[in-house]
């Protein structure tokens, strides 16, 4: 996947988002940051932006639908993060109707 992503948006509180267009299912993806007090949490991971600065470790890398896995494998090796389904601190809140494993 070679998106060339937008660099990050500041969205407040320490959550950040980026984007690209995939010609391949014609649609943008979406991923967020939180770069927290402890460790920095990406979800649903897509490239990481080639202007922006990599991320301060402890990195864990959410995946939150079971279709979602874009970058997760490539971002945990270039970043040496670790992979999860949720994160121990938030609060998953299901969807109805939504998709496998999307919270």
């Amino acid at each position: 996947m070679s998106l060339d992503p937008q660099p990050l948006q500041d969205h407040g509180e320490g959550f950040f988002t980026w984007h690209a267009f995939d010609p391949a299912c014609k649609a943008e993806l979406w991923s967020t940051a939180f770069f927290g007090p402890e460790n920095t949490i990406l979800f649903d991971p897509i490239e990481w932006p080639k202007v922006t600065a990599k991320p301060k470790a402890p990195i864990l890398i959410v995946q939150t639908n079971g279709n979602h896995d874009r970058e997760c494998k490539n971002l945990v090796q270039l970043f040496r993060g670790q992979t999860s389904k949720e994160v121990p601190s938030f609060q998953a809140i299901p969807l109805p109707g939504a998709g496998e494993m999307e919270t």
